[in-house]
């Protein structure tokens, strides 16, 4: 596996060697676009190398950052109520077709009162959280901003070669977690771990995300 975009500079942990987050200018000799480059409006580079160095080294504001937590539990939260609701489709579903569930969940109405609604709600969300496996169910602060960078080189690696748009899919990153726990992973395991490719865009906003939803959704009742 790849292991581009480091440089001399580059912090490693000490237990992997991999390569973690480092704040420092834009690297030298890349070629620009037009106006100020920045980790949301990137300049385009020739090799995956360049690119890795790139998103690897370049600040990532803290709006960005925040973005990413709310975009994520927004997205997080949003396959829960599906997941919820196709529950209670399932749940209704069975009462009507099957006698023997019928007559289960009449017993259970009886013992538990009103309670019994919340007392599914409770399984059914052990059982969703349960099939998120490795995935957490909440970006911590200390693992965004790798989270992000890792997201934002494989959103804009499109114009590389094929060889090194594989090239940056299988660079390994490590996140940092909660006290000192690490993990390795390639840049394609984050993006399809944490499912990158549907929040990133709006993380990357040069807004406040929370405002921004918050709005839309007060302007569509």
């Amino acid at each position: 596996m790849s292991k581009t975009g480091i440089t001399s500079e580059q912090p490693r942990s000490e237990a992997t060697g991999r390569f973690q987050s480092y704040r420092r200018p834009e690297p030298a000799g890349v070629r620009q676009n037009e106006g100020m480059a920045s980790f949301s409006f990137p300049p385009i580079f020739e090799t995956a190398d360049e690119h890795l160095a790139f998103y690897m080294q370049v600040p990532v504001g803290e709006r960005i950052l925040s973005n990413a937590r709310f975009a994520y539990a927004d997205m997080m939260q949003s396959d829960w109520s599906e997941w919820s609701d196709l529950r209670d489709a399932e749940h209704n579903l069975s009462i009507a077709q099957s006698e023997k569930y019928r007559n289960e969940h009449r017993a259970l109405e009886k013992e538990l009162g009103p309670a019994w609604r919340s007392k599914k709600l409770e399984r059914d969300r052990e059982e969703w959280v349960a099939a998120q496996g490795d995935r957490d169910l909440e970006l911590l602060s200390e693992e965004t901003e790798m989270i992000v960078r890792a997201a934002q080189a494989r959103r804009k690696s499109g114009y590389l070669t094929d060889a090194d748009m594989e090239k940056v899919d299988n660079t390994q990153i490590v996140i940092s977690g909660q006290g000192s726990t690490e993990r390795t992973m390639t840049v394609k395991q984050i993006a399809e771990l944490y499912q990158t490719s549907r929040w990133i865009n709006d993380a990357v906003m040069d807004t406040d995300l929370r405002v921004a939803r918050a709005m839309e959704r007060l302007a569509a009742r």
